[in-house]
């Protein structure tokens, strides 16, 4: 069986079934997990209007499972060795009749199923540290992840910004309220030194910087309204509400600061600057080549919420352990006849975080392990 999981975008955990001995063993280990049925079911009902599927042994039908709140009916056609799986009223919940045949293919929904399967069949899912999706977090502009000074609800800078990978968990550290990101005149130099991310500035892309630099000659103007600028980055074009002022006072009022908090946060941009001069931010670290002083007019922000924790990232970060030929190893380190993964399901894609400067990475590695995890299971 090959288990593979798509990108983000289309998130659906596919199985094909290329061994019955595994197959038949994951069945037995997922029993309990579906409805009457049986089978290796998620016990969850189907979206309205999609197809259910009730778990079955191999070779026999498929009983309706009962399926959870929102579940439509439907029926998934069961493959050579495996009868028709029916699904009952609010949605099925097994998969047996779903795979009951050769190299037949099984889509759910993003679930972790597939990690699921794999784990019921005796594999392990890589231990920690795992990655962690963290990058961009925080209050972004137009100009996307990069190492403009942030400020939280407090009107206080918290973190080195130029970290991109460590953003995420100082992020969610902060007290629930506003935050902003701010700068100056000098913007470009902070975007020039940004790093490759998925997120941040995309430097292959003249147009959209001249768009941008286009609509933020307009954003003084806008007043406590902003302005909405074109975005330049990468993978996604974000555009954005940029907010400018002559003052810094005034800016702060259109960021969402007021009374003793604008005050406040006028003293940490004039701080910041102070740390500027003397080359080193003693405060948290930042690189000196990011360290460009907020003191020339026109001011320039952008607001946005922080606290609360953190959020789900869009891909995936860890997965089974396999050996060099994708097949998913047990406990004691030994691959588990005929199990195969790749996609999303597959571990060690990623090191400590999703630090990538180009899109479509998810869905190129999954379609590369796919193809050699179908030709290591041709050739076992």
């Amino acid at each position: 069986m090959v288990v593979t999981t798509g990108d983000y975008a289309n998130n659906r955990t596919m199985a094909w079934d290329l061994n019955n001995e595994t197959m038949e063993a994951m069945e037995r280990a997922g029993q309990s997990k579906g409805g009457s049925g049986g089978g290796m079911g998620m016990g969850g009902g189907a979206p309205e209007g999609g197809a259910a599927a009730a778990g079955a042994p191999r070779g026999t039908a498929g009983a309706s499972a009962p399926g959870g709140p929102g579940g439509g009916p439907g029926s998934a056609a069961g493959g050579p060795g495996g009868a028709a799986a029916a699904g009952g009223p609010g949605g099925g919940g097994g998969m047996g009749g779903m795979m009951g045949g050769g190299s037949k293919a099984s889509s759910l929904k993003h679930e972790g199923t597939g990690h699921k399967m794999c784990c019921w069949a005796g594999g392990m899912i890589e231990p920690s540290p795992r990655g962690g999706m963290n990058i961009g977090a925080g209050v972004n502009g137009p100009w996307g992840t990069g190492p403009m000074v942030q400020l939280n609800s407090q009107a206080k800078r918290f973190a080195d910004e130029s970290a991109a990978p460590l953003m995420g968990g100082a992020c969610a550290r902060q007290p629930a309220g506003i935050a902003c990101v701010v700068t100056d005149k000098k913007y470009m130099k902070s975007i020039v030194i940004a790093g490759l991310e998925h997120g941040g500035p995309n430097f292959g892309r003249k147009e959209w910087l001249e768009d941008m630099q286009e609509d933020m000659a307009k954003v003084v103007a806008g007043g406590a309204k902003g302005g909405h600028v074109r975005g330049i980055t990468v993978a996604e074009r974000n555009a954005a509400t940029v907010f400018g002022a002559n003052t810094l006072e005034e800016l702060a009022g259109y960021l969402g600061y007021k009374g003793e908090l604008a005050q406040t946060f006028v003293e940490s941009i004039k701080h910041y600057n102070e740390l500027c001069k003397k080359g080193v931010d003693s405060d948290y670290g930042k690189d000196v080549k990011a360290m460009i002083p907020i003191d020339e007019p026109p001011f320039y922000g952008c607001s946005g919420r922080l606290g609360g924790g953190a959020s789900f990232g869009m891909v995936t970060m860890s997965g089974m352990v396999t050996d060099t030929k994708l097949r998913v190893l047990d406990k004691k380190g030994n691959p588990i006849k005929g199990l195969f993964v790749a996609g999303n399901t597959l571990g060690g894609r990623y090191g400590l975080g999703y630090s990538t400067p180009f899109a479509g990475n998810s869905i190129g590695m999954a379609m590369t392990h796919g193809w050699l995890a179908g030709k290591f299971a041709a050739e076992a």
